[in-house]
């Protein structure tokens, strides 16, 4: 495998090396549509040249509305060679949610596919900034808005000709924002070399080379799929198979379709998965390794079962990953994220930033070993950069202690959030929009265990009106908030409990409520179904059950 020195991890300048050495080797593939190196090196550059005419230039923020696609891809290269910022959106957003990314962001542009227009003009009615809609169809007549196609017809007649800018591998290319933990989401700045160390530490690890097909169902507005899957396989001069979401009846025919040799999962992925009859697209698979984040309790079964070897790691969008477990490692640790990663200096402190002893669970700290592997801050929050950084190690907000034989084993969070189904929640998020509802007087959610793993989100809620409902409390949440912020647990209450600064008390409601959930008004169990095509309709209807 190539590699290259620091310096020189500029995703413009690895996409062409990699363009010069194997053009048509493919690289993004979707469904039917085959890419190669060349020709996203290619159509990036055009659709650049298209994007500078409308408007963007070095230092812009470009907000991202899409669903997976080789498109996206192309549109996140383009506008990095332009030395502009993305911003990749969680298409799930609605209303203010949404709205606080564009605004929080400062973005000057937005490409948005029809899918979400609707969305973003309701959540920003009087939105002027300028639009590009990305049509699947590719029909774009009529619109009032220049699509997708009409940037890159107009950097036609320039594709051949050199954008004429020097990126560095300290220079920022992407704002990814983080689940917002005692606040609002943050957006962690990236430099190049942070997107593309994480690439190379994943690409080494898995001993990637380029006749490896690296498979996701991960939407790209997350570092994972991101990071972790695409930019990896351009590391590696690999092929990228994409898929727009998560299907378990379609996992194991598209891994054969697309000959993949690789994927990356979530918790609740290898749930799903392994709860299904095996099949013989499962028994006779082509994947050799699959990167599943945390790792599986059974993860040696699954291995035996599914024909490969499971690695892992522990990570965070600030940061490359910090611990990393490989492969036919600590089968008698069930539960570790691994070893501390060489790249990576960690401690586990206590609140007063004093490191504990081996054994001890605490706050995890790092600092890295070389300069721009990691973010360089959050975009417009200096004090929360500053307070993040200080003492001179980044804090993590993730409790874990170090076993005797230096493993990492994580405990619990020390930030307030949730994590669903692979998704990272904020809690004040879901509090603030609850308590946007006119009969709801105070609003807190906590996590509680999930039988799937990782979370489920529960909501204790003093009323402001007696006639509020559970199912009330559930309909104005799915017309408010993106699908997997959902609660499913609701439980009215005179009060919550307070710190003596008059602030909610967290602690004392999520020992409440891992005591008490299944006590708690449970919306599955009145077959209510929510999905990220319920959410937005302001229509909660029932699931058809089975039994």
């Amino acid at each position: 495998m190539f590699d290259l020195p620091l310096e020189e991890r500029v995703l413009p300048k690895v996409l062409y090396r990699a363009a010069e050495a194997q053009p048509e080797w493919p690289f993004v593939l979707h469904g039917d549509q085959v890419f190669s190196y060349a020709d996203t090196e290619r159509i990036s550059t055009q659709l650049a040249h298209g994007m500078r005419k409308w408007g963007v230039v070095s230092g812009v923020r470009v907000a991202t509305l899409l669903d997976n696609s080789p498109r996206y891809i192309l549109t996140l290269f383009a506008v990095a060679k332009l030395g502009a910022l993305n911003v990749p959106i969680n298409t799930a957003a609605r209303g203010d949610l949404l709205r606080y990314y564009l605004q929080d962001a400062n973005c000057t542009h937005v490409i948005v596919q029809d899918t979400y227009l609707t969305a973003l003009r309701e959540a920003w009615p009087d939105v002027n900034l300028p639009l590009a809609v990305l049509h699947p169809d590719e029909q774009s007549s009529g619109m009032e808005f220049p699509s997708w196609e009409d940037l890159l017809a107009d950097g036609e007649a320039l594709r051949e000709r050199s954008l004429g800018i020097t990126l560095h591998a300290w220079d920022p290319w992407l704002i990814l924002y983080t689940s917002g933990t005692t606040g609002p989401s943050k957006g962690s700045i990236c430099p190049h070399a942070h997107s593309l160390s994480i690439a190379r530490t994943q690409a080494t690890r898995m001993a990637l080379e380029p006749q490896d097909r690296l498979y996701t169902c991960l939407p790209l507005f997350h570092g994972n799929a991101l990071n972790y899957s695409t930019l990896t396989a351009l590391w590696a001069r690999a092929t990228i198979a994409l898929e727009t979401r998560f299907s378990a009846r379609r996992f194991w025919p598209d891994i054969h379709r697309y000959r993949a040799t690789q994927f990356n999962a979530m918790m609740i992925v290898t749930s799903i998965l392994e709860k299904l009859p095996v099949t013989p697209e499962e028994r006779d698979n082509p994947v050799r390794i699959a990167a599943i984040v945390p790792p599986p309790p059974n993860r040696k079964q699954l291995e035996e079962r599914w024909g490969l070897k499971i690695i892992s790691q522990f990570a965070l969008s600030e940061a490359c990953p910090i611990a990393v477990l490989a492969p036919g490692e600590a089968y008698d640790k069930p539960r570790t994220s691994g070893r501390i990663a060489e790249s990576i200096e960690l401690r586990i402190v206590d609140e007063n930033d004093v490191e504990v002893p081996r054994g001890t669970p605490g706050e995890i700290v790092i600092r890295t070993k070389q300069p721009w592997t990691m973010f360089c801050g959050y975009y417009g929050k200096v004090e929360a950069t500053v307070s993040a950084f200080r003492n001179l190690w980044f804090h993590t907000g993730d409790r874990a202690y170090i076993d005797e034989d230096g493993y990492l084993f994580f405990v619990d969070r020390v930030k307030d959030a949730i994590r669903r189904r692979g998704e990272n929640i904020s809690a004040f998020e879901i509090e603030s929009i609850l308590n946007g509802h006119e009969a709801i007087l105070e609003a807190a959610a906590v996590p509680v265990p999930s039988e799937l793993g990782e979370d489920e989100v529960a909501v204790f809620i003093v009323k402001a009106a007696p006639e509020l409902t559970e199912e009330a409390v559930i309909d104005y949440a799915v017309r408010k908030m993106a699908y997997f912020m959902v609660p499913r647990y609701v439980q009215f209450v005179d009060d919550l409990p307070k710190t003596p600064s008059q602030k909610i008390s967290k602690t004392a409601l999520r020992e409440q409520a891992k005591a008490t959930y299944r006590e708690m008004w449970d919306r599955e169990a009145f077959g209510i179904e929510v999905n990220r095509f319920s959410a937005g309709k302001g229509a909660v209807k029932p699931a058809s059950k089975t039994t």
